[in-house]
């Protein structure tokens, strides 16, 4: 080799840092590499009541209140599966802002949820901590209904034999009541003919967030239309039926239910149309537009300021999910949203407009040093660059701007406090009011003028909006008001929002009698509300223009945009009747005004290990060219800091057994693994095919430098022999090959369905480094690295996606050794118009251009068996070239085609498709390939 290969090699370090800041240098649409750095720091234990819950060590003074709000919801939900009412609830509480807001685990029904509300957010995101345990609970108990977690192959295939909306709609309707969200996307769904057919809902798990929150709403809305017209546990008794009998369902459902599924769509889309046309939501006409200020997929907080004349909101309209961003549109815009530029990324919806400098203040995400992310606030000055105004965690909603100072919310711990800091001069913050440890509000609004503190409280699915008075300057927190002198502002069954001061009024958001939010006012001095506005879908945010005109939010197309609202006429308060046929008649409201003083402590332990073991379970991968059956088992620790992996293998090629272990360790962030192999595998080497038997052990740790970028390093013993020889050709070397290596992988890729087989924004980076030792009698002497570099840059709002491609390796050896791991191209990866290894040697340069999309077709012949199919076409170039000792790069050319597909069989098992065809550019034939991944069959029977 050269000598500009072994000065690199001979500083791995160098060459690893210098890639590492070419990782961290973008911080985008990261996806978590691990979900383990959740559950960092000290844990405690709490059992009681069928309750088995863990929290952070640190949360002790606020688990009274949380472990009444767990008891509540437990007996709640619990009713609606009474044969499970003996059933401990494991749950596992975080406290940072995750943006999964909960989810549950399957295997070991255990529910992971997170103490922070998201506070603004138009989703599912921004349920509360009631209603999203109420839902991951409801989940859970439909799971056990099917089978145990010790028997997976049962409850998978009760999963199998159902429409996935039928249990995201039976979930839903167990856990909670029907709410505002979900009824305005269902009229908006009606006003615009768009409710789903039962063969759309089937494709419910295979669509990104709007549109699959839409579907399982109108599926919630389905279960208590069936339930209404037939019986309560109507859906829970088919639960069971299906779980003695997989099969079925059309024929138990028209049992149950007293209709066949047909049927059923067809009445419900009637019953929603009539029920639109009832409420005036359907004839209305929709509100005049207030502007070209942006709308759409997730969008709210539109403010202007007077300091400059310029329009500011937060949008996903960059994003594929609930992600938001700040834009700005300059005074004097033409042509609107075609001048508005994003100034911020990755915030909080709730933002604050300073109408005295135009400043903007408002809470973005970052990552904090133990890996999970956290708000601060930042301030967006009218010049200049945005910067942290506020670097406490959990510092994120700016309240009001008073005497000089920003109060704003902080939330740490599962405390809330309202802060104050001076404007000009950074200070150290204030604490203007704490709550109590038992008191936890969903919203927070100041009226300075009137000395009050402002706050929605949730009581199942009762809430209010309170009054409280806030303590005089300087005094101490021991004289801060107690919840008696709290005035209960309104009081509804459902939401209530955005509660604001405007002058002498208060202003908030609330349901009315058709199950939307509307506008409501509490004049200066007036006890009770008064409604201002019946838009049909809703208000959602609400703020006054330059010329005194209310501008709102509403739900309208598909998507949140701005509209002028009419307050000339207020309408009369109609109460809080809830006169919809949506009405859930088995949830009743809660006659609780306030939550009461929770005294007394939680009785807990410090968290020791606790082992999980799973039941032997079926296990289908594959080696470099054959399928690999097995079975295998593990424990695990229940906060993943310790795992212990078995599995005995069988060759469907080599028709050998085998078998792979392995051990992982964590502590803090570094992660220690250990694994241990002995097996049989086909392996390709040169285009020839042999087997090879691999006996190795591997100690190897890692380190997180973000969510999206990680780093390995490790040591690897490893005796290669050769089982059985090809017919014809060369074999690598063999003996013990023994190596240190470092691995650094960077993965930021735009989250949506799919994404796994057709990126549509983002990068993936691995960076990797081997040397061959000595050490322990190693017998293979090589020095080895290499970087493949994936960029995925979509092309305008088409569904085009340019993909580029880079791979750089060098690979030295001494002695004339031939690693099985050699460098060549040709095949199915690179070089793709010529067959297997027409390249190969020790350095190796390619390069390559994809243009793709989705392809628009599917096969209602396979729906019965496939939920859904995506097909993907991509037209490449490439080149490239692996040269020996002495020999110039001589690159080669192809171009070709690849259709990439991956279907959801039986609904939920994803299985992936490959083939193609290529064209050399030096007048070979063409070489096509195809490539089947089964590795995903395992999800059939785990």
């Amino acid at each position: 080799m050269g000598s500009s290969g072994r000065y690199v090699l001979g500083r791995p370090g160098l060459f690893l840092a210098i890639v590492s800041l070419l990782f961290m240098a973008s911080v985008t649409h990261g996806i978590e590499l691990d979900d383990v750095y959740r559950m960092s720091g000290s844990f405690r234990v709490c059992v009681e009541d069928g309750l088995r819950v863990y929290f952070p060590e640190a949360c002790n003074p606020v688990m009274p209140r949380i472990l009444s709000t767990l008891r509540r919801v437990r007996d709640r939900v619990m009713a609606r599966y009474a044969d499970q009412g003996r059933f401990e609830v494991s749950v596992i509480l975080i406290d940072h802002d995750d943006r999964e807001g909960s989810f549950s685990d399957p295997k070991f029904d255990t529910i992971t949820i997170s103490l922070t509300e998201e506070i603004g957010a138009l989703s599912t995101r921004g349920y509360s901590f009631e209603d999203r345990f109420a839902l991951r609970l409801s989940n859970l108990l439909i799971l056990r209904a099917l089978g145990p977690a010790k028997i997976a192959l049962k409850r998978r295939l009760g999963i199998l034999s159902m429409p996935p909306w039928f249990l995201e709609g039976l979930a839903l309707y167990n856990a909670f009541p029907l709410d505002a969200l979900h009824v305005s996307r269902l009229y908006d769904m009606a006003r615009s003919n768009r409710l789903y057919s039962m063969d759309d809902l089937s494709l419910i798990n295979s669509r990104d967030d709007l549109v699959r929150e839409e579907m399982s709403f109108q599926a919630h809305a389905l279960m208590l239309f069936l339930h209404n017209r037939s019986r309560p546990d109507a859906g829970y008794r088919l639960l069971k039926r299906i779980a003695q009998k997989p099969i079925r369902f059309d024929e138990l459902f028209r049992q149950e239910f007293g209709l066949t599924l047909k049927e059923a769509f067809r009445e419900f889309s009637s019953f929603v149309q009539a029920e639109c046309r009832r409420h005036e939501c359907r004839d209305r006409k929709a509100a005049p537009s207030a502007g070209d200020f942006g709308g759409g997929r997730f969008y709210q907080g539109l403010r202007h300021s007077r300091a400059d004349g310029a329009w500011v909101w937060v949008s996903s309209a960059n994003r594929r999910e609930e992600t938001y961003d700040l834009w700005r549109l300059p005074p004097g815009a033409k042509g609107a949203r075609g001048n508005a530029r994003t100034i911020l990324r990755n915030v909080h919806p709730s933002l604050l407009v300073d109408q005295k400098s135009g400043a903007i203040y408002i809470g973005r995400y970052f990552v904090n040093d133990l890996r999970q992310r956290r708000l601060e606030l930042w301030c967006v000055p009218l010049k200049g660059k945005p910067f942290p105004f506020v670097r406490e965690a959990g510092s994120f909603r700016p309240l009001v701007i008073e005497d000089g100072r920003l109060w704003y919310l902080n939330i740490t711990r599962g405390m809330t406090i309202v802060k104050s800091v001076a404007l000009e001069e950074p200070s150290t913050p204030r604490i203007e009011f704490e709550f109590p440890p038992y008191l936890r509000p969903l919203d927070v609004a100041v009226d300075a003028g009137r000395g009050e503190l402002l706050y929605v409280l949730q009581d199942g699915i009762h809430r209010q909006l309170v009054s409280i008075p806030l303590p005089a300057a300087g005094e101490t927190k021991a004289g801060v008001p107690r919840l008696p002198t709290a005035r209960i502002l309104h009081s509804a069954d459902g939401m209530i929002r955005y509660p604001m001061v405007w002058g002498s009024d208060i202003l908030f958001c609330a349901e009315v009698e058709n199950r939307t939010l509307q506008l409501h006012r509490i004049a200066g001095g007036a006890s009770e509300a008064v409604r201002l506005t019946q838009i049909p879908g809703g208000v959602w945010d609400y703020t006054l223009g330059p010329d005194g005109l209310p501008i709102v939010v509403t739900l309208q197309d598909g998507g949140f945009r701005p509209v002028l609202a009419d307050l000339t006429a207020p309408l009369t308060d109609l109460g809080t009747a809830t006169t919809s046929m949506f009405d859930n008649r088995s949830f009743t409201a809660s006659s609780t005004a306030c939550p009461p003083s929770v005294s007394e402590q939680v009785q807990s332990v410090p968290y020791k290990p606790e082992y999980r073991s799973s039941f032997w379970l079926p296990k289908i991968s594959r080696d470099d060219q054959g399928a690999v059956f097995g079975i295998y088992s593990y424990r695990a620790d229940r906060l993943d800091r310790d795992r212990i992996e078995f599995s005995p293998t069988y060759g469907f090629k080599s028709r050998e057994w085998g078998y792979t272990g392995g051990y992982q360790h964590r502590f803090g962030l570094f992660r220690v693994n250990t694994a241990v192999e002995d097996r049989i595998v086909r392996k390709s080497y040169l285009s020839n095919s042999y087997y090879e038997r691999v006996r190795s052990q591997d100690f190897s740790f890692s380190y997180p430098f973000s969510l999206s970028t990680s780093i390995t390093a490790g040591v690897n013993l490893t005796h290669r022999g050769i089982a059985e020889y090809p017919d014809k050709g060369e074999v690598p070397s063999v003996g013990r090959d023994h190596s240190l290596y470092g691995i650094m992988y960077h993965r930021a890729i735009r989250t949506e369905p799919f994404w796994q087989i057709f990126p549509r924004k983002g990068r993936e980076v691995t960076a990797s480094w081997r040397r061959g030792t000595s050490m322990a009698a190693g017998e293979l002497i090589y020095d080895s690295f290499g970087v493949r570099w994936n960029e995925f840059v979509p092309l305008g709002c088409t569904n085009w996606v340019a993909t580029l491609r880079g791979w750089f390796a060098e690979d030295d050896k001494q002695d004339e050794i031939r690693r099985p791991d050699d460098l060549n191209l040709g095949g199915s990866d690179f070089l793709r118009g010529y067959s297997g290894s027409v390249r190969y040697g020790d350095s190796l340069r390619a390069a390559s251009i994809h243009l793709g999309r989705t392809i628009p077709l599917s096969f209602p012949w396979l729906r019965a068996w496939i939920q859904k199919e995506i097909v993907v076409g991509e037209a490449f170039w490439e080149m490239g070239d692996v040269r020996t000792q002495g020999r110039e790069f001589r690159y080669l050319y192809d171009h070709g085609f690849e259709v990439r597909s991956r279907w959801l069989l039986l609904r939920r098992i994803p299985l992936t498709f490959r083939a193609g065809v290529a064209w050399p550019h030096d007048g070979g034939m063409r070489h096509s390939y195809v490539a089947f991944d089964i590795t995903t069959l395992s999800g059939l029977v785990q």
